[in-house]
């Protein structure tokens, strides 16, 4: 990608402090990444292709915030089992560098992460809570998309969770989590399907999870319908 047309770019409401329900962050994830997914359509060759090209979005997402200054760098870090890759996904106001750590030779790992940073570094998220989720909102999340509490991992905070979901959405939209879904009913090891789209396996079958499908399908075909 070299001169970006960015006349498709529509840039969606976060959601107003109060009314932040799963539904309604959940919503504006899949809505924020199907708006870059459209950008990145009239730019690349092969939109329709997976894997999804990460270098082609973080050039969309610095070319559309061009006020804030991503740098994407790898870094040592030091743990007691040696020294391991690190990726640091920050921008030029940062307070502090934080390193995600990734396999140098887990290319999914790096690029789900990369695109997931770069979603929470956003401008427009800056006002949203990084602390721990409220107690209404954990509910929610255990009861519509986790299961039993203590099954999964909750997300962190509400920015943590947004920028998991449009991560994921651009990188395996709902669309293909509906077909990678029946795949695996079927026999297809999760393991498979994440090599196809380049995501970790983990991540591959948390989003094909039936509860997890079924709840971003119906968001998806509300907001078609809308």
């Amino acid at each position: 990608m070299q001169a970006l047309d960015l006349k498709s770019w529509v840039e969606p409401k976060l959601p107003d402090k109060g009314t932040r329900t799963l539904e309604a962050l959940a919503s504006y994830a899949m809505v924020l990444a199907d708006a870059v997914w459209k950008v990145y359509r009239d730019n690349s060759a092969r939109p329709e292709t997976f894997p999804r090209s990460v270098d082609d979005f973080v050039a969309i997402i610095k070319k559309i915030y061009t006020q804030r200054d991503f740098r994407i760098r790898q870094i040592p870090a030091n743990y007691t089992d040696g020294i391991v890759a690190g990726l640091s996904v920050r921008t030029s106001k940062s307070s502090q560098v934080d390193s995600y750590i990734t396999d140098p030779q887990d290319t999914s790992l790096t690029r789900y992460v990369v695109c997931r940073e770069m979603f929470l570094l956003l401008p427009q998220h800056d006002g949203l809570k990084t602390g721990e989720v409220s107690d209404t909102l954990r509910d929610e999340i255990y009861q519509s998309l986790l299961g039993s509490e203590g099954q999964r991992p909750l997300p962190s905070s509400e920015i943590e969770f947004v920028a998991d979901v449009a991560a994921v959405q651009f990188l395996f939209p709902i669309e293909e989590r509906l077909l990678a879904s029946v795949q695996i009913a079927s026999g297809t090891s999760p393991a498979m399907i994440a090599a196809q789209y380049r995501i970790p396996a983990d991540v591959t079958q948390l989003y094909t999870l039936p509860r997890m499908v079924s709840y971003f399908q119906n968001l998806w075909l509300r907001g078609a319908e809308g």
